[in-house]
């Protein structure tokens, strides 16, 4: 049986590719998705060609998965997990914490509880969740979260121009599974 995190690395692997050392991409050098800044905090001292995929997936698990807690949340919503892992590897971590933080804001306005939008998914985040049952509020936080996303996108395009070369892939991204 395949795990979330396999899904969620399949799924944002298709987006990724292979090697990429485009100019205009400031992420720099990568294999996988993964930039040789984070390959080299994980001891990698090669040719980012020669990422081994071993290393990669334990990249991707330890800093995009487990980090914002995505086991948990996929035992509330498998495709809330995906979209969370694609769009912490492709905005940061922080970043997709923080949509899903806002997100859950909007749909529980007037809930006692509001959840800090600290960055980081834990137990308070994952309470809030646990609060939503029905599919129709699933779907709109995963419409919440595509809205933040593609605005993400938007500013950074707005504040540097270059980065429209980049605008089919990530909005690719932006739809509800990925694409």
């Amino acid at each position: 049986m395949t795990t979330g995190f396999e899904q969620a690395l399949e799924r944002t692997l298709g987006h990724e590719g292979g090697y990429a050392n485009d100019p205009k991409d400031r992420g720099g050098e990568t294999m996988w998705g993964i930039t040789e800044a984070v390959a080299r905090r994980h001891g990698w001292t090669g040719a980012m060609k020669d990422l081994p995929f071993g290393l990669m997936k334990e990249v991707y698990y330890k800093d995009y998965w487990s980090v914002n807690r995505l086991d948990d949340v996929h035992a509330f919503d498998p495709a809330l997990a995906l979209e969370l892992f694609d769009t912490g590897v492709n905005c940061g971590v922080e970043s997709a914490a923080k949509f899903l933080q806002r997100a859950i804001n909007l749909v529980d306005r007037g809930a006692p509880n509001v959840v800090a939008v600290d960055g980081k998914i834990g137990d308070q985040t994952i309470a809030a969740l646990r609060r939503f049952g029905d599919g129709m509020t699933r779907r709109t936080l995963l419409l919440l979260l595509n809205c933040l996303q593609g605005n993400r996108y938007i500013e950074i395009m707005e504040r540097n121009p270059s980065q429209e070369a980049f605008a089919r892939n990530w909005f690719t991204r932006v739809s509800l599974g990925g694409g």
